[in-house]
């Protein structure tokens, strides 16, 4: 199918390169949606990797909805995050650590999905590059 839209669109693949990859870089911005700092480790981590080698730097950016500060950590874990997402290929610029009242982290908080999808779609909205296709990916829908 992304093949049939490459050629259909006129567009061909620099020589070595595959269509997926070409069409990634060309047309598709990333976002990596975590709820907490180390997440983007604990689970994440190869996706990071294969998304940023197939991708140039601006188009791949990871979102982070809490600062993780169950454990008074939070400020310590917002640093730690950029440097953890360089690690694995992301550039630091393109990583966003949210902190608001809504996204508390805790075992007794619930987060509503309708504010979550908001803060989501906030992000992509002023984040992704014109004209570029927004691919969401995360590893916990509930």
């Amino acid at each position: 199918d992304k093949m049939r839209r490459a050629q259909r669109d006129n567009e061909k693949a620099p020589e070595g390169a595959n269509c997926r990859t070409y069409l990634r870089a060309k047309s598709e911005d990333t976002f990596i949606v975590i709820a907490h700092p180390d997440d983007e480790a604990m689970f994440m981590g190869p996706t990071i990797r294969s998304v940023a080698s197939a991708s140039d730097a601006g188009s791949l950016h990871v979102l982070c909805l809490s600062t993780g500060d169950f454990d008074g950590l939070g400020n310590v874990r917002r640093t730690e995050l950029p440097a953890a997402a360089a690690a694995l290929g992301a550039s630091p610029a393109n990583v966003t650590v949210l902190d608001l009242p809504a996204f508390r982290d805790g075992p007794d908080e619930a987060w509503r999905p309708e504010a979550v999808g908001d803060a989501v779609w906030d992000h992509v909205r002023t984040s992704a590059r014109p004209g570029a296709r927004a691919v969401l990916l995360t590893f916990d829908g509930a």
